[in-house]
Order: C-alpha cells, then structure tokens, then sequence
C-alpha cells in the first residue's frame, strides 16, 4: 500500500485544530469539501498518530448516519495508531497500536496489498515517514492566509525532502489542492 500524507494547511504552513475556527471556515467551497471526501473515500485505512486519533475518535465514533459522507467509511476503515501510551478513545476498527519501531511496522502495513494509507494531520508521525522514506505522496489544500501563530506542519529539525509536483488544482476563494511525490531517487 501506498502512503498518502492528506494536511490542511495555511500559507505558513500552520495546521493544528487550535486555530480552525481562525481560518479553515472562511475558505469552505462545496469542492472543497468534495476533494477531501475524495481522499477519504479513497483510501484503505487510516494511519495517524495518538493526538490526532483522539481528537477525531470521540466525535466520528459517535455518527452513524453516514454524516458528510465520509463517517461511515471512516468508521469502518481500518485504523493504524502510532502511539507510546494506552489510547484513551475507543473507535470501531481500531487495530492494535504502533509502538516501537514506527518506521519498521510502517514499513510492514506498506507491503500489504491495497490502495493506500491515509495519513491525516499528525504531524510528528509523518516527520517519522518522511526521514524513512516511506511516505509516498502529499496531498496539501493550502489555505491563502498568513495566520502567524499556530502549531506548524513542517517544523524546524524535518528532513529536508525534494519533492515533485504532481498536481494543482485551485479551489474556490484561493485555496490549492497541491499533490507532491517524493523526487526521483528518494522515493521508497
């Protein structure tokens, strides 16, 4: 399977739920919300580190009427979590968690057959895939504000990754769906 890095990103690369309700709203688009139900639909399972996990659990667990279009599929998906600790939230497919040598039982879910892994948010983790090389594409919706503040996707102390372009699309109000694949020779 492949590794699909999925970030919803301001222009300064800020991305953590603490600032949502700054910017994410203002920019909603009916394509928009199609292109990440899109990503989600696609996928085969979901791969996330603890933070990101526990924020979406409690909420998503809870729908069951197939709510935006994507709370089934979420539900039902497998779900891979990267994490040291006991998880606090209990969500339907839930697989036992990852904990020790990350890279290598990645590296194990990606010799599985299928589509791919959808890696949404969880920043840390995908530091993690990105200096194994097993991330295989980033799907970025880069939201056309300087924030100034907020928990960036790509902090100080990251591998430093050449990536290619594969795909732009501009969605209503300036937002860009971006797709990057690692450049040839570091790929995985």
């Amino acid at each position: 399977m492949r590794i699909i890095v999925q970030e919803w990103i301001t222009l300064d690369g800020v991305f953590d739920a603490a600032t949502f309700d700054e910017w994410f709203g203002a920019y909603h688009s009916e394509e928009r919300a199609a292109h990440i139900q899109d990503n989600i639909l696609g996928c085969d399972a979901l791969l996330m580190g603890a933070n990101t996990y526990e924020s979406l659990a409690p909420y998503w667990s809870s729908l069951r009427s197939n709510e935006m279009g994507i709370a089934d599929k979420l539900n039902r998906s497998p779900k891979y979590v990267v994490s040291r600790e006991p998880l606090q939230s209990e969500w339907e497919n839930t697989q036992p968690r990852i904990e020790g040598d990350v890279a290598g039982e990645v590296a194990r879910l990606k010799e599985q057959s299928g589509g791919y892994l959808l890696v949404p948010g969880s920043a840390r983790l995908v530091q993690t895939l990105m200096g194994a090389g097993l991330a295989d594409e980033y799907r970025l919706l880069i939201h056309p504000v300087v924030l100034g503040h907020g928990k960036r996707f790509f902090a100080e102390g990251m591998p430093m990754t050449r990536l290619e372009p594969i795909a732009t699309e501009q969605l209503p109000y300036g937002v860009l769906a971006t797709t990057y694949a690692p450049a040839e020779g570091t790929r995985s």
